[in-house]
């Protein structure tokens, strides 16, 4: 499992957006991919502690979002794994207040628009939704009410 920070997206995140109007779509898709998939590994790790930090049964949630399999946490898609915080969010007070109704749709746009480029589109629509993707992964990363129930390893760099 890729384990990320929040400061290491963000940082990369800065960069990644520098180098935008320079590299091509092939490169654009690969910075959408990297971004959504430490994105997603924040997001698990968040849904793994507050879990844990309500004495929930991931199991439970898993079944209750319609996963089967309660080991299925490491396979999940961008989309499946938001929609898991966001039914965490009927069990955990915390998370629900966290989770703003700006912040709730912020987060579904990040699946939208990381679906955005996956598509063959012209190199400046290419580029386009890469930056828009990056913005919005940023602009869930600014919700320090979010970041603060992060598990400390993940809000911050070592």
């Amino acid at each position: 499992m890729l384990i990320a920070t929040v400061d290491e997206l963000r940082d990369d995140i800065r960069r990644w957006r520098s180098l935008i109007p320079e590299i091509t779509p092939t490169h654009c898709q690969g910075m959408a991919n990297k971004s959504s998939t430490m994105f997603k590994a924040l997001l698990r790790q968040l849904i793994e502690s507050r879990v844990s930090a309500i004495s929930y049964d991931l199991g439970a949630l898993l079944q209750q979002a319609g996963h089967k399999n309660a080991n299925a946490m490491g396979k999940l898609s961008l989309g499946k794994m938001t929609n898991l915080l966001l039914e965490l969010t009927k069990h955990d007070r915390a998370l629900a207040e966290a989770c703003t109704l700006e912040l709730r749709q912020s987060l579904r746009t990040v699946v939208e628009v990381r679906n955005d480029t996956t598509y063959e589109v012209p190199p400046e629509d290419m580029r386009a939704a890469t930056e828009r993707l990056l913005n919005l992964i940023e602009r869930v990363l600014d919700e320090d009410s979010l970041v603060r129930l992060m598990p400390k390893d993940s809000a911050t760099s070592t």
